[in-house]
Parts: structure tokens; C-alpha cells; sequence
């Protein structure tokens, strides 16, 4: 049963007024370079797309600290393919299970199958 519009609201307030309680020390100002940022620059070949259901790995093209790779994981859509959808959750979780809900509704409309090599949009496009 789908929640109502104002129960996500409410849910998205109260995350709002959780995060805003935390004590967090103050960070000064740095100002950047007068030059425009390295994430409008040019970006390395994309890597292979994923061979199928399952986790998918790849070198970060903008790597942080620490975390080098772009993790995801793909599903197989159960509707016909359509293209190709990319679930980003707002905030870490502790699990994935918590975004069935949606995977399984892009899955339905055809959009969380990894793209391949017969399809327009597969590997190479």
C-alpha cells in the first residue's frame, strides 16, 4: 500500500530536524582557486557496462580519499527493456533491502536492466 504524499513529507521534515540537532564543530571558510572546478573537466573512457545481474565495480573517474571505485548494484528489469535507471539513495543506509520498493517498481517499467551489446543503448553505445 503506497504511503500518502503527506506521510512523506512529514518523514522528510523530521530527517531535516534529526540532521539539524547534531552538534558539529565549525569548518572555516577556504576559498577555491578563481578557475572553474575539476569535475567540469574532461572524463577518462567510461568502463565496460556490467555483464548481468549482481554487483558492478569500476574505477572512480573522480576518485575521493579513500573510495576509488564506483559500486553499484544491477538488477534485471521484468518488464521490457526500456533503458537503463541509476537508484541513488538521499542518505546512507544501513541496507539495500530498504530501496526494494523502488527497484522493484523500476524493475516492473522496464528501467533496471544493465544495458547489452543487442540493444541501442548496450555496451559500445
Amino acid at each position: 500500500m503506497p504511503a500518502t504524499p503527506w506521510l512523506h513529507a512529514a518523514v522528510d521534515r523530521l530527517a531535516v530536524w534529526l540532521e539539524d540537532r547534531k552538534r558539529r564543530s565549525p569548518v572555516p571558510f577556504v576559498p577555491s582557486p578563481p578557475e572553474p572546478l575539476a569535475c567540469f573537466g574532461p572524463l577518462p573512457d567510461p568502463p565496460p557496462p556490467p555483464g548481468g545481474p549482481g554487483w558492478w565495480a569500476a574505477p572512480s573517474p573522480r576518485p575521493a580519499p579513500g573510495d576509488g571505485q564506483v559500486r553499484a548494484l544491477v538488477t534485471r528489469s521484468a518488464g521490457p527493456r526500456r533503458g537503463t535507471a541509476v537508484l541513488v539513495p538521499p542518505w546512507k543506509l544501513p541496507r539495500l533491502s530498504l530501496l526494494s520498493g523502488w527497484t522493484a517498481m523500476l524493475a516492473r517499467c522496464g528501467l533496471a536492466q544493465p544495458p547489452d551489446a543487442g540493444h541501442p543503448a548496450g555496451a559500445g553505445a
